[in-house]
């Protein structure tokens, strides 16, 4: 998948959250690991960032406001408005975040919002 995501312009990097970066320049798409670098990597989330409307998105296949203070130091120091996914559109029965992830920083290079991107999920979950 880094290979992938390498190709995609506003993709940033895969930082632990211990070693996130102090600001962010540019329109950019961190996927954050949950966990400090000396840890395994139970959890990944996605912030995208977009400086110039001093906002940013965060993404979470759980749903769930960003807890670890690090991902929410970051976005306070570079954004003045924010928001994040309040419905968990990851599939329960399996650990698919890391993909969430790749697919969310794919969706906004090409110039989707997060609420079109929320959608499809609302799409493939519809009942038949």
């Amino acid at each position: 998948m880094l290979c992938t995501l390498r190709d995609i312009s506003s993709f940033f990097d895969v930082l632990p959250s211990d070693l996130l970066p102090h600001s962010i320049t540019r329109t950019s798409t961190v996927i954050v690991n949950a966990d400090i670098h000396t840890e395994g990597g139970s959890h990944s989330l996605i912030v995208h960032f977009r400086p110039k409307s001093s906002s940013a998105y965060n993404f979470d296949s759980n749903g769930i406001v960003p807890l670890v203070p690090s991902i929410q130091a970051i976005i306070k120091r570079n954004c003045t408005t924010w928001d994040y996914n309040r419905r968990e559109p990851q599939v329960l029965t399996g650990n698919v975040c890391s993909k969430n992830c790749g697919q969310f920083a794919l969706y906004m290079d090409r110039g989707y919002t997060p609420k079109q991107f929320i959608s499809l999920f609302d799409a493939c979950n519809a009942d038949p």
